[in-house]
């Protein structure tokens, strides 16, 4: 995306009287052995389903290891100075996404330049958001390129 940092990565974070961070919240985490172990089982069991998805016709062969929040392979990690009533609402919002209650790339969407990217009551599809370039209006890229 232009004017991210090509070293940018995804956290929650405190800011001090500066603006620079101070405490880092919340991160994602992956786990990839979860991920691993899906492909094994699915190998030993003589099942190849893992392979006819990357030969999908209907999106790019990306989004057929598409793995989301319910998979257990992506994490929300939280530190100890993040504020208890604060991980709650994060865990609660993690397994809102997980069931299928809450839907984060859902409409509407508006990107940091304005331009509506997500029209109400549509979401995007996860070919479309792993292919994102742009960043939607409340994400902040902190640099320390200043």
């Amino acid at each position: 995306m232009e004017g991210t940092p090509e070293s940018s990565f995804s956290y929650l974070l405190r800011l001090h009287g500066l603006g620079a961070p101070s405490d880092y919240l919340a991160a994602p985490a992956w786990n990839w052995g979860r991920y691993y172990t899906e492909i094994v089982r699915s190998y030993l069991n003589n099942s190849l389903e893992f392979l006819r998805l990357i030969e999908r016709k209907d999106e790019p062969s990306v989004t057929g290891f598409w793995w989301g929040l319910a998979s257990g392979v992506l994490e929300f990690r939280s530190t100890d100075f993040l504020h208890p009533i604060a991980n709650n609402l994060l865990q609660y919002m993690r397994s809102s996404i997980q069931l299928g209650r809450f839907k984060p790339f859902r409409g509407p969407i508006t990107d940091d330049q304005g331009i509506e990217r997500v029209a109400p009551q549509s979401a995007l599809r996860p070919y479309d958001i792993l292919s994102m370039t742009w960043l939607a209006d409340f994400i902040h890229v902190i640099s320390d390129d200043v």
